[in-house]
């Protein structure tokens, strides 16, 4: 399934943003489906999330979210700092902490459900977790950049 997923990916590339995204898409479903599917009972394979998997993802995570502080950071560094601009910066870092305080509290260290296929979809709910984690965190560079305007630029609004 990964090497179809990365010939997908590669071919991508060369197609129109519009073909590209459904492209993308597809690749996502169809990896939630199959995981769904190699979870199931009487399949034959009995995926165990082990401690040291749990522990893994919440380390990625954790990688992830040291990417808003950077952003914030970065973003603080290219602009002038007036208060409006720290302001933008210091609520910045206090949604990266939300982010950290929910997923920890609520997801993190915690295994999947016992009942199939809780193995599969917990495996792949890490990945849009962690995508909108990394969106907000690239996100944050232009707003504080921009922390002067009137509106939020559209590359970032949008």
């Amino acid at each position: 399934m990964m090497s179809v997923a990365t010939v997908v990916m590669v071919v991508s590339a060369f197609l129109n943003p519009e073909v590209r995204t459904l492209a993308w898409l597809a690749v996502v479903i169809g990896i939630f489906v199959v995981s769904g599917l190699i979870s199931m009972v009487g399949r034959g394979i009995d995926p165990a999330v082990t401690a040291s998997m749990v522990e893994r993802f919440g380390l990625f995570t954790i990688i992830v979210l040291g990417e808003v502080v950077v952003g914030v950071v970065d973003g603080l560094s290219e602009a002038e700092r007036d208060p409006r601009t720290l302001a933008i910066g210091v609520f910045s870092l206090t949604i990266g902490f939300g982010f950290w305080w929910s997923c920890f509290d609520f997801t993190g260290r915690r295994p999947p459900r016992s009942e199939q296929p809780g193995f599969g979809y917990w495996l792949i709910a890490h990945f849009p977790v962690t995508a909108a984690i990394a969106a907000a965190g690239a996100g944050m560079v232009d707003l504080i950049a921009h922390a002067d305007d009137d509106r939020t630029s559209t590359a970032t609004a949008g």
